[in-house]
């Protein structure tokens, strides 16, 4: 899970500010402390009230390695905040050993701008 936004959010973006931009098709990558990077690609997003949040397909078994980024989403209301959430799922494709040049890059935590 990652925020949509903050009380900062007039200085710096949030890590999940577009997460709701990703589409079927893009690809995630994520480094491991322990250097290893796995990339995955986006199955599909949804927006789910907080009423409705699937749980058993966020924590439920599967047969495969999968990534599901979560977020606040829906309308916001200052006393009852987000009405929802926004859920990314997304599957493993591949992953490798962290090369020197990713290891020494910094990170981004920025989402497609479309």
């Amino acid at each position: 899970m990652g925020h949509l936004d903050s009380r900062f959010s007039s200085q710096y973006t949030a890590v999940f500010y577009r997460l709701g931009a990703l589409k079927r098709g893009d690809k995630v990558a994520v480094r491991r402390a322990d250097g290893v990077v796995v990339e995955y690609v986006v199955d599909g997003a949804s927006l789910q009230s907080k009423a409705r949040f699937p749980a058993d397909q966020i924590y439920g078994k599967s047969e495969r390695s999968e990534l599901r980024l979560i977020t606040c989403g829906g309308t916001y209301d200052k006393a009852a905040g987000w009405s929802g959430n926004i859920i990314v799922y997304g599957h493993m494709t591949s992953w490798h050993r962290m090369t020197p040049s990713e290891r020494n890059a910094p990170l981004k935590y920025g989402t497609p701008r479309r």
